[in-house]
């Protein structure tokens, strides 16, 4: 038995540094050329996201480019509220794709807490940076 437990060790190992290797590699690529490493990610965010309430409200599906980003009007905490809303009441692929585990509560230094939706998908972005 011990020897099986010890090969099956060493498969788990060899196939964690595979994965860690190639994460390892698509960090070394994005270094060379952070700037269009960051488009790559928002143009991928905003694609998974353009069939949430948020994303066919704000048009996801017709922005090609950075420059068609921009042109999304600034907001604030407050033009949430009512997507956050929905989203507490239990509707799913509100302001992103799939539905929420968790509310974290935020808040500065002089404001009323925020609740800040969390989603797999932003959990998987946290961990890729």
């Amino acid at each position: 038995m011990r020897k099986t437990e010890n090969c099956l060790t060493g498969i788990a190992n060899t196939l964690a540094c595979c994965c860690g290797a190639w994460q390892y590699f698509r960090l070394l690529r994005s270094v060379k050329d952070p700037e269009a490493a960051q488009k790559k990610l928002l143009l991928e965010i905003v694609r998974s996201n353009q069939k949430t309430e948020f994303g066919e409200a704000h048009d996801f599906a017709g922005i090609r480019s950075v420059e068609d980003y921009r042109k999304l009007p600034l907001t604030v905490y407050e033009n949430y509220t009512p997507y956050i809303e929905r989203i507490s009441r239990g509707y799913a692929s509100v302001l992103a794709r799939g539905r929420v585990d968790f509310f974290s509560p935020t808040s500065g230094s002089s404001n009323a807490i925020k609740y800040i939706p969390y989603t797999a998908s932003l959990k998987r972005y946290f961990r890729r940076a």
